[in-house]
């Protein structure tokens, strides 16, 4: 578990070092935002109430998307940098790894 939360701090500390980070959480907070106002039955001007049962509703759906995709270029990156090697090689299990690099895109 400490491998996990290790690579879990490696991997959010380089990540807001970079502006991919600031995108993807706007990109997230205007999707949601939609989502809240504009789309589904629950939708904030379609029914001039206040309910974020559809944000609950949609908005996993997102997340199911975006933090994949994250997750995706974070290997994708340690491969080109020549560091995935390195990091397999270390005594650290590939679930491990796979897992610390998810959850720190989550």
């Amino acid at each position: 578990m400490s491998n996990i939360l290790a690579l879990m701090k490696k991997e959010l500390k380089t990540y807001f070092n970079s502006p991919i980070a600031f995108i993807t959480i706007a990109t997230f907070l205007i999707i949601t935002s939609w989502i809240f106002f504009y789309y589904g039955d629950y939708a904030f001007f379609s029914r001039q109430v206040s309910d974020i049962r559809g944000l609950f509703q949609y908005g996993s759906m997102v997340l199911l998307f975006i933090a994949p995709a994250i997750s995706m270029r974070l290997i994708a990156e340690e491969k080109y940098n020549g560091t995935l090697e390195l990091l397999v090689t270390m005594p650290i299990d590939d679930w491990e790894i796979i897992v610390g690099k998810y959850l720190s895109t989550l």
